[in-house]
């Protein structure tokens, strides 16, 4: 089955792509990918990408032990740990396992995608709020089956298209009205 995931932007581009982490960051809340299309300190219209993974998208848990490759991922860590870093426990990953670890572990990405793993879910916290949520850490372009641009305006998401329209009204509108003030 196909899932749905939200990119949210306040920056405009014609489609997504990997940061230079190797990362497109997804939630499976709209509301979260609005949060960050527009965050306070931004001007203009926000962004928010629908995008659908194809059903065989391989996608992995890092809080998941029981899956094969976030158990080698924590077995590799823990022989890190063997040269003085310290070792993990199983609760330690576990309440570790967010966007960090990937960020600040960067081998742990070409690890996954090396496992042919489509993305991995992380526990996520926006920076500007509470909001407290999973994220999706997608490393393959290549999962995606479709996707949509829409536009955030005041609290709510409109595709192009919508606004597009709205336009069109309004264009018609003004023009009726000034052939109306010509004749009074």
């Amino acid at each position: 089955m196909a899932q749905v995931y939200y990119h949210g932007t306040s920056k405009d581009f014609e489609k997504p792509k990997l940061n230079a982490l190797g990362i497109l960051w997804l939630a499976p809340n709209p509301k979260v990918a609005q949060e960050y299309a527009t965050p306070h300190w931004a001007k203009g219209p926000g962004y928010v990408w629908e995008i659908l993974l194809k059903s065989a998208s391989k996608i992995a848990n890092l809080r998941d032990l029981s899956h094969p490759a976030v158990r080698a991922a924590f077995n590799m860590m823990n022989e890190q740990a063997r040269m003085g870093m310290g070792a993990w426990s199983e609760e330690s990953w576990e309440t570790q396992a967010d966007f960090g670890m990937l960020e600040y572990r960067r081998w742990m990405i070409g690890f996954f995608k090396s496992k042919r793993i489509d993305g991995l879910v992380v526990q996520d916290t926006l920076s500007t709020t509470p909001l407290k949520h999973e994220s999706l850490a997608l490393l393959r372009l290549a999962a995606i089956e479709s996707m949509e641009r829409k536009v955030v305006e005041r609290g709510q998401v409109r595709t192009l298209g919508e606004i597009e329209k709205d336009i069109q009204e309004w264009k018609q509108a003004s023009l009726v009205a000034r052939r109306y003030l010509r004749h009074v």
